[in-house]
């Protein structure tokens, strides 16, 4: 979703049917019956992820001493 907007400029805002239908296209077994439980669960997942943290590890510090 946000992928789209961002090759195609910020506009008016895609109706969730569109990306419904574009997840059934790809995904034709999918459970998800309609639209409206689409945008549901995609909010739920990225209320989950959203704050996650994602960056990479970093070397542990040489001079601590192992426990």
């Amino acid at each position: 979703m946000w992928k789209q907007e961002r090759l195609h400029g910020y506009r008016e805002p895609t109706p969730w049917f569109t990306f419904f239908q574009q997840w059934k296209n790809e995904n034709p077994k999918t459970d998800i019956k309609d639209y409206r439980n689409f945008r549901t669960i995609f909010f739920r997942g990225n209320a989950a992820v959203k704050e996650l943290n994602y960056n990479w590890p970093q070397p542990r510090n040489k001079s601590l001493p192992d426990k």
